[in-house]
């Protein structure tokens, strides 16, 4: 029984090297393709549930290892930084235990009924159900979705721009179900068919344009990824010098022979309240040019309901805060505790006082040097994993998206936050600039496509002519196409194979 689970946990490990930022794709089908067999051949429901745990554990000890990392830069965590991020494992590889069991309850029954199509698309919707459901409880973890999987390249995963990450996620578990059901009833030709059909299907439709507007306008953007350590990040010792480095990349020389509209700094970039000491704002005034537009991350102060602190992203113009935006999609334990009354922990980050989440959702409109008015939709860090909503009359032209990598250390972390980040943003079909203290800064069109990036660990700038539309991309065409041949293709599948072949 033991390598039986042991087996499993090893197809879980499989499974997580297909993900950000290993990609080895096949994997996935490998370990899809044992991990059902064990349940195929189970009778009991426990060992199914047992079998599902030892996958998850297999999957996030792998896919999630960075955990650690943050946790051993806290001193209060470090002794047990290695309990904690394997209690964390733990409870997440629960929902791939609640997965095998259903999976083997289901499994079960289809024996009396075997229909090869359709016991495929119920599998796939029971597995796509328990990744919505680690997507939304408890806050929500949408972390490597098995959308992600095609991160590696933007022409495989542009369909999200129509479809949207979720759908992405199923059509992907139903091709690796399907492909799985076909070598177990021993259809080679068939299983090889499918096999090649939806990477192809995915790659062709990046050829296609459904949308007939062109991007006519440009902004002159300049990016700062100073790559301070988290060590020294909030080391009262090291202010002015992570100061400085930040002030000789924005004022070091442009390749453009326009002025820089727009000036973006990463999140928790300032170390002091900009908002409470006029010798603080400006600094603001007195390091940089007139009419310049810098947008960064900094803490902000709030007396109104008592002393609260936000994480904020601020726009400042001529040494002047002109508007700002709170995080409204807080991490738990690394900006506040949940159960606050029942744990006696400090969060991870700076400061002994919990962050205050934002009360909505804004956009953050300013206008360039020519007099264009661009509309942003900001998000800090962990928000740019989860869907970007959009509120208001206005709709967006691009997303900015700071964040602090800086916590996952020289792991694969950085890599799959940029692919959520990314795969999130082309659910709206905007460009995205991406901006990290350390991690992955970079530019990104509103296809996906990567134009230029700074890599881990490096300290840079970035200048580049942003172009964006003033028109809304109606997918409304692309959306019903696909979905119509999506139905078709399984739909055909299924009255073939599942009752006319087979009567």
């Amino acid at each position: 029984m033991f390598f039986k689970y042991s087996s499993c946990f090893l197809c879980g490990s499989l499974v997580a090297f297909s993900f950000p930022t290993f990609f080895l794709v096949p994997l996935i089908l490998i370990g899809y393709f044992f991990f059902l067999k064990q349940l195929y051949v189970s009778t009991s429901n426990s060992v199914n549930f047992k079998y599902g745990l030892a996958f998850g554990l297999g999957f996030f000890s792998i896919s999630l290892h960075w955990i650690i990392f943050p946790l051993r830069l806290d001193q209060n965590y470090e002794n047990i930084s290695f309990f904690l991020a394997f209690l964390f494992i733990f409870l997440l590889s629960f929902f791939y235990a609640f997965l095998g069991l259903v999976l083997g309850i289901f499994i079960k029954k289809s024996k009396k009924h075997p229909m090869l199509f359709f016991d495929s698309f119920v599998i796939a919707l029971i597995i796509f159900m328990f990744e919505l459901l680690r997507s939304h409880l408890f806050g929500g973890f949408p972390w490597n979705l098995t959308a992600h999987i095609w991160g590696f390249d933007s022409r495989m995963f542009s369909i999200v721009k129509s479809l949207g990450v979720e759908i992405l996620s199923f059509i992907t578990i139903y091709w690796i179900i399907l492909f799985t059901k076909l070598l177990f009833v021993k259809k080679k030709t068939l299983s090889i068919l499918f096999l090649l059909g939806l990477p192809s299907v995915l790659y062709l439709h990046s050829k296609i344009n459904f949308d007939n507007d062109k991007s006519i306008k440009h902004l002159n953007v300049r990016i700062i990824q100073p790559n301070i350590p988290q060590k020294i990040k909030w080391d009262k010792d090291y202010y002015f010098k992570n100061l400085k480095v930040l002030k000789e990349l924005t004022n070091s020389k442009s390749s453009f022979e326009e002025k820089i509209d727009l000036i973006i700094w990463p999140e928790s970039a300032v170390p002091f309240l900009i908002e409470n000491m006029e010798n603080n704002i400006n600094f603001f005034e007195e390091n940089f040019e007139e009419d310049q537009n810098i947008f960064l991350g900094a803490i902000r102060k709030s007396q109104i309901y008592g002393n609260q602190f936000f994480n904020s992203f601020f726009h400042i113009r001529n040494g002047k805060i002109v508007s700002f935006y709170d995080k409204t999609k807080l991490v738990p334990f690394g900006e506040f505790m949940p159960f606050r009354n029942l744990i006696p922990f400090k969060k991870i980050t700076e400061g002994s006082t919990d962050f205050s989440k934002g009360s909505t959702q804004k956009i953050i409109n300013f206008f360039d040097l020519r007099g264009n008015e661009i509309i942003v939709k900001p998000s800090i860090c962990y928000e740019g994993i989860f869907f970007q909503k959009t509120t208001g009359e206005q709709f967006p032209n691009i997303i900015i998206n700071i964040t602090n990598d800086a916590w996952f250390g020289n792991t694969i972390g950085p890599g799959q936050h940029l692919t959520a980040t990314r795969f999130r943003a082309l659910e709206l079909g905007l460009p995205l600039v991406r901006v990290a203290n350390t991690g992955i800064s970079g530019i990104f069109d509103s296809n996906g496509k990567n134009l230029e990036v700074i890599l881990l660990n490096k300290r840079g700038v970035i200048d580049t002519k942003l172009f964006y539309s003033n028109q809304i991309n109606s997918k409304n065409s692309s959306k019903l196409f696909l979905i119509l041949f999506f139905t078709l293709i399984f739909g055909v599948s299924v009255i073939y194979f599942d009752f006319f072949k087979k009567k």
